[in-house]
This record gives structure tokens, sequence and C-alpha cells, in this order.
């Protein structure tokens, strides 16, 4: 069973001020082959896709052939570096190949919509509920797209999914993708904790506020882990130490 298509285009707003950092990445380049120079600028629109497949290896497999290429890729749960790191592909200044050339952007109806682009492709199967979207990799899509506002505050983005601008021939990154909460993220610009139950979410806020715990990342707190002994301990001797009246040094 595949997915039903997320066709959702949108313009976001000036980016409201401060810093947002890129997500902790590193390269797995797109071979020379699968991309080219901008043909023309500035850019003003970022596409949200989905890979179709289970692993970053067969999605970046598919650029050996040099016929398709992106920016940045959204590793799947079941790979090691989810929660860790996402993998940038193409660099900025340089046209990946993610949205096929004939197709007009809305707009203004020029077509090379990849000149004005960066291409967001998140490993998924696209078959449907047997493979959600994690909320990490939700987070983290969310993320690169506050970076790129940051970057550019005098810019207002344009947000597309890949089947809003080419929906004859594609769903992605298909229903299944949490909108909703993706859109909030962008609104509040703050990194989420996404293995945190609800229950102890105001627990964690407290403890990282207080000194006595931190995170594995930005957005993984280690929610679910077992704590070894000698970690309770550590946590014990903060929180007495932060209860010692002042005279005792």
């Amino acid at each position: 069973m595949g997915v039903g298509a997320l066709r959702k285009f949108e313009h976001l707003p000036k980016w409201p001020g401060g810093e947002a950092l890129a997500p902790t990445h590193r390269w797995w380049a797109a071979p020379d082959n699968s991309f080219n120079n901008r043909a023309y600028g500035p850019m003003d629109t970022i596409v949200i896709h989905a890979t179709a497949g289970h692993n970053s290896s067969g999605a970046m497999s598919v650029t050996q052939s040099g016929n398709a290429s992106w920016h940045w890729l959204m590793p799947d749960e079941d790979e090691s570096p989810h929660g860790d790191h996402v993998w940038r592909c193409v660099a900025d200044e340089k046209k990946a190949w993610h949205v096929r050339k004939q197709v007009k952007f809305p707009i203004d109806n020029k077509r090379d919509i990849n000149s004005r682009s960066v291409g967001i492709e998140i490993v998924n199967a696209q078959i449907g509920e047997g493979d959600p979207f994690s909320q990490w990799q939700v987070a983290v899509t969310a993320q690169t797209v506050n970076y790129y506002r940051s970057k550019h505050p005098d810019r207002r983005f344009y947000l597309a999914t890949h089947s809003f601008l080419d929906p004859e021939r594609r769903n992605d990154p298909g229903n299944i993708f949490d909108w909703q909460r993706f859109m909030s993220l962008l609104e509040t610009g703050e990194p989420e904790l996404v293995d945190v139950d609800d229950y102890a979410a105001d627990a964690v806020s407290w403890v990282k506020e207080q000194g006595l715990m931190t995170g594995v990342s930005e957005q993984l707190f280690g929610g679910r882990d077992p704590v070894k002994r000698q970690d309770l301990a550590i946590i014990l001797k903060r929180l007495h130490d932060g209860l010692k009246p002042a005279d005792e040094g």
C-alpha cells in the first residue's frame, strides 16, 4: 500500500530574528555529474521530498546515474546516523536535480525550479503506516528550513512538497508526513526533544534547566535509555551541591 498525496505550498514569513543553526551534519557528496550551476536566482524555495526507499545508501545510489541529486538527506530510524546527524550532498551554491526541469513554478511560471530551490530528501519507503516518518525526521527537516530562513532573513521563502509541484507524477512526501507538527516547529524555531513522553516533559525541562542532566543532542534527551548507577550518583551530587547553603561554599 502506498501513500496518499500531500500537496502543500506555503509562503513563509521573514525570519523574526536570532540565529537558527544548521542541523548536525556530515558530507556524503553526490557525484559531480548529478548537479551543476544554478541558472538564475535568488534561492527562494525549499522542496520537501521522500525517497521511496528504505535507507540512505539506496537513495545515494540513485545519484550515481547522474539523473538526480539533493542538498540534504535525512536518514531513516533504522539507520545509525538517525538522531545524530543528517547528510549534506550538494553545496548550496550548486543546483541539485530534484524536480523535473519542465515543471513550472506556480507563482511566476518559470521552469527549472531547481535553480531557485533547496532539495530536502527524507528517507521513507512510502508504504503508508508500515513506515511512518520519525519525530526526529520531521523536527530536523524543520530545523533545516529555519536555518535557511535565518541565513537569509531578508527573504520570504516558498515551501513546497514535491507532490504539489509535480502532481501528475509524485505523491511525496505523502500524507503520513505530519505537516501540522512540521509547520508548528517552523513557527517556534525551537529545537524539540523528540524522545520524551508527554508525562515526563515538564520534569525533563526542569532537570535540564537546573543543570542536573543534559541531553544527548539538541533534539535527543535519551528519555527511554536506562540510567547507570554511576550516572545517578552524578545527578544526586549535582542536586546536593545545588541545595547547599551559601555559607557551606
